[in-house]
């Protein structure tokens, strides 16, 4: 089992209160194509990069501590779940205690973030309960 120092990249407006009360996820709004749930990086410099690219300069990043057990609470982002809504992705892995679904680099480049150099981390909410 791995702990380790990731990072999460939002509005500079948000760091304060995601580090008083911890992360919060609401059944509103978009659903990120990897399911719902709070994002991290494995490398600042690509929190960094994202934050810039969605907030401009207003970006601020916040450190957290994932345990990443892969085959226990975590998967690797495969084809297969492709073709599943996002909530759908959250509901079913969270079902079977799958918390963190890993997004290597390689898939992370076939999308609009081609700047990364690490992978990124999705702690999954099931907000369907």
């Amino acid at each position: 089992m791995a702990s380790r120092v990731v990072y999460h990249a939002t509005h500079k407006s948000n760091v304060a209160e995601i580090e008083e009360n911890g992360f919060t996820v609401s059944n509103e709004g978009t659903v990120n194509i990897y399911g719902r749930g709070v994002y991290f990086w494995e490398l600042e410099e690509d929190a960094k990069a994202y934050g810039r690219n969605r907030f401009s300069n207003d970006y601020g990043i916040v450190r957290a501590r994932l345990t990443i057990d892969k085959g226990e609470n975590a998967v690797v982002w495969n084809s297969r779940y492709r073709f599943q809504s996002p909530d759908t992705i959250s509901r079913n892995l969270v079902r079977r205690n799958i918390e963190i679904i890993v997004i290597p680099n390689h898939l992370i480049e076939d999308t609009t973030f081609g700047f990364a150099r690490g992978d990124a981390y999705c702690f999954l909410v099931d907000l369907h309960n």
